[in-house]
């Protein structure tokens, strides 16, 4: 149960952060208020899903391998 968790809240996040990239780049150009606006919100936004990202990633790193480290090293 907690490792399907990990993986919805990884690929939510992943999605969130990704799928932001597109209206974001729209916006660049248009320099409006609201615009200006919208792109602070998404980088406050964006902070939280990077970490929930990262960490999520990290949990489920040591649940599946049994030495993280080996991992990194290894090929």
């Amino acid at each position: 149960m907690a490792l399907s968790t990990l993986f919805v809240i990884h690929i939510l996040a992943a999605s969130f952060w990704i799928g932001g990239f597109y209206p974001l780049h729209d916006m660049a150009g248009s320099g409006n208020e609201a615009a200006v606006r919208t792109v602070e919100r998404f980088g406050q936004a964006a902070l939280v899903m990077v970490g929930l990202l990262v960490a999520a990633g990290v949990v489920i790193l040591l649940i599946l391998a049994e030495h993280p480290i080996a991992v990194l090293t290894h090929p």
